[in-house]
């Protein structure tokens, strides 16, 4: 079962995602046509880091304690609930790239699983405020 991301912290100060690529194989012949293998449909690696800057110590606290939680049983990180993704979430029908469907969704039939994709990196800045990294990496994993 995943865990739920902090709920209390703020929205990120910045956020990089990448949609991952599709597992193929590219074959180039000595005349220059190429032939691609596609092995699956599904994309693989998708990306997520999230930057928190100038938080309290408290704050970096409960997201290194997520992180315990999580990888002390090598589990599933949740967004739902959390500000994580605030921003991203399209909240009128029509009202332009929907960014959270890719990043929940890898097709009709699995979602994407994020992981921590190592520690957080917490930084001080000053005394009782930190800046902290985190990254994470969408899992296929079977059922």
């Amino acid at each position: 079962m995943a865990v739920s991301f902090p709920a209390n912290l703020p929205a990120p100060s910045s956020r990089s995602y990448s949609p991952g690529e599709y597992p193929q194989n590219e074959f180039q012949a000595l005349n220059g046509a190429k032939t691609v293998v596609r092995y699956g449909k599904r994309r693989y690696n998708s990306t997520l880091t999230l930057a928190y800057n100038n938080i309290t110590d408290d704050l970096a606290g409960h997201i290194i304690a997520n992180y315990v939680e999580v990888m002390s049983v090598y589990d599933y990180v949740e967004f739902e609930g959390s500000r994580a993704i605030d921003g991203v979430k399209d909240s009128q029908a029509g009202s332009g790239f929907a960014l959270s469907k890719y990043m929940k969704e890898d097709d009709e039939h699995s979602a994407q699983k994020w992981r921590y994709d190592g520690p957080p990196t917490v930084t001080s800045v000053y005394p009782g405020r930190s800046n902290v990294e985190c990254k994470f990496v969408a899992c296929l994993d079977s059922p």
